[in-house]
C-alpha cells in the first residue's frame, strides 16, 4: 500500500538520500553537543555529591568503638543546649527582678534626698 502523494521508494533521488543523511548528521551533531554539555555538569554533580557526602559522613566512633548515630548525637546536643538556655533565661528573669527592686529603692532615696535638700536651711551665714 502506497500512501497518496508519497514517493515511490523506486523513484527516491539523490537528492532526498541527502536531505535525509543531512538530517541524520544534524541529530548527530546536535547529540554530540549536547553530551558536552550534559557530561561536564554531570561530572560537577558527581564531584559535588562526593563534598557533601564528605561533609555529612558519620565517621566517628564512640570510646567503645560502636559508630554514632549523627542524628541521634544532633538531638542530644539540642537537648544540651535547650536545657542550658533555659538556665540562662530564668537567671536573666531574676537579674530583672532585681533590677527593678534595686531601681525601686534608688526612686525612693532619690525622692528623700530631694525631701533633705528641700528643708537644709539657705540662709547665708
Amino acid at each position: 500500500m502506497i500512501l497518496a502523494g508519497a514517493p515511490n521508494p523506486a523513484e527516491v533521488s539523490n537528492d532526498h538520500f541527502a536531505v535525509i543523511v543531512g538530517g541524520i548528521v544534524a541529530v548527530l551533531v546536535a547529540l554530540c553537543t549536547l553530551a558536552g554539555i550534559v557530561i561536564p555538569l554531570l561530572i560537577r554533580a558527581r564531584n559535588e555529591a562526593a563534598a557533601a557526602n564528605e561533609q555529612v559522613s558519620n565517621n566517628h566512633v564512640k570510646p567503645d568503638g560502636t559508630p554514632i548515630n549523627l542524628r541521634e548525637e544532633q538531638d542530644e546536643r539540642h537537648g544540651e543546649n535547650a536545657s542550658v538556655l533555659g538556665e540562662i533565661r530564668t537567671d536573666v528573669k531574676s537579674i530583672i527582678q532585681t533590677l527593678a527592686v534595686h531601681g525601686f529603692r534608688l526612686d525612693r532615696h532619690h525622692d528623700q534626698i530631694e525631701d533633705i535638700e528641700r528643708t537644709l536651711d539657705r540662709r547665708p551665714e
